[in-house]
């Protein structure tokens, strides 16, 4: 609670809280009236007099445990579940796909299956968050290293003019390229 600001005072019904709690909420009330007290009378530009936001003043009793409802685990199963969609091992993300012809943004659906398939998952949805974000720029590098091979393998089969043999390694390479794609973009669903 800031000085010059009036708290909003909540406290749980029918314990020593909420009598502490209407204790302070008429000694502040009788501040308010009184003009020569100090403590609300600052500077409009430092009391926010024009400000909606007010501090919130939660009173509770002794026996009320509030570490554990505040304590939340950081692993990525974990904030997977409460900041995404997920529901039956599944996520469904919406991303704005641009703006439509009547103005707003379109918006376009990403569904991912976070099963025993996803090796991704597999091995990380017990890590704190911090260590899943290391191995997705992991593999980030990875699939970059792997991007920067297929183009200095492609470079180097122009450069030495091998014309018939690429068309049959095109064919080759076509046959495994969705095989390929699925692996490679797997990890950049968990983005």
């Amino acid at each position: 609670v800031a000085p010059g600001t009036v708290p909003v005072i909540r406290s749980p019904r029918g314990n020593a809280a909420e009598m502490v709690a209407e204790k302070l909420d008429k000694k502040l009330r009788e501040n308010l009236r009184d003009t020569r007290n100090s403590l609300f009378l600052m500077d409009a530009t430092q009391t926010g007099h024009f400000s909606f936001q007010r501090p919130l003043l939660i009173v509770l009793d002794r026996n009320v445990d509030m570490a554990t409802p505040l304590h939340h685990t950081w692993t990525y199963q974990a904030l997977a579940h409460d900041v995404l969609d997920l529901t039956l091992n599944r996520v469904v993300v919406e991303e704005s796909a641009g703006r439509s012809a009547a103005g707003g943004t379109k918006a376009k659906t990403r569904a991912c299956d976070l099963d025993s398939r996803d090796k991704f998952w597999v091995s990380h949805k017990g890590s704190p968050f911090p260590i899943v974000a290391e191995a997705i720029q992991e593999e980030l590098e990875h699939y970059k290293n792997s991007e920067e091979e297929v183009k200095k393998l492609k470079a180097s089969m122009v450069s030495l003019g091998v014309r018939c043999q690429t068309s049959m390694l095109a064919a080759g390479v076509q046959s495994s390229v969705p095989a390929k794609i699925y692996l490679i973009t797997k990890p950049f669903l968990h983005l």
